[in-house]
């Protein structure tokens, strides 16, 4: 086993892990509604029952799919695990050097958004708010809200800060986060609007 800096470690498990992520990711996208399809078309007839029992299919086919893609992750994770001891840098614990190996520089980032408001910095929140394409486009709303957060926190030293009273503020102030950011920057609900749009779309072309 070879001792690495938790963001160096990042990278090779990034080399390990995340070929076989994205290529499961595709099999959900694509290949779940398909196989879906396939199973309502072969026992309904109706157009209107095939969609509906596709949509069904798909739905109980994400179950067992979750645990499939936890049981092949794992075997490159686990070749990671052995080959290298992630060391923590910057003076974080173990505990957030796995963290930052899983994460890379979005878990350095939310590691200090864990702290204390007082200790957000400019940057973090800059940088969480462009971490990836899906943040990017609503990166305005992101630095809005997290910038709000901080004053609000900060100029009350005596209110805890937690999801209840986070969440409190933001609908108090309408700068909750709506559906359709929501949709985009979770990866559950992207990939699972991604399966719904890419189902509907094989409905449509196969009815032209």
């Amino acid at each position: 086993m070879f001792g690495m800096l938790d963001y160096r470690a990042h990278k090779l498990y990034k080399v390990l892990v995340f070929p076989v992520v994205f290529i499961l990711a595709l099999f959900a996208i694509f290949g779940l509604p398909i196989i879906s399809y396939l199973i309502a078309t072969h026992f309904v007839s109706v157009r209107v029952m095939q969609l509906l029992l596709a949509a069904v299919v798909l739905f109980l086919l994400g179950i067992p799919w979750f645990f499939v893609v936890k049981i092949i992750v794992a075997i490159p994770t686990a070749i990671f695990n052995f080959l290298i001891d992630p060391v923590p840098a910057d003076g974080r614990t173990k505990e957030e050097a796995q963290v930052v190996v899983w994460s890379g520089q979005k878990g350095i980032v939310l590691l200090e958004l864990n702290k204390p408001a007082s200790e957000w910095s400019d940057e973090a929140i800059e940088s969480l708010s462009r971490i990836n394409l899906s943040t990017s486009l609503f990166q305005g709303k992101i630095q809005k809200r997290f910038y709000a957060l901080r004053d609000y926190y900060v100029t009350h030293p005596n209110l805890q800060q937690n999801e209840y009273n986070t969440t409190k503020f933001l609908r108090e102030n309408k700068m909750s986060i709506g559906v359709i950011e929501t949709v985009i920057t979770n990866q559950m609900w992207r990939t699972t609007a991604l399966q719904a749009s890419f189902l509907l779309a094989i409905f449509i072309i196969t009815s032209s």
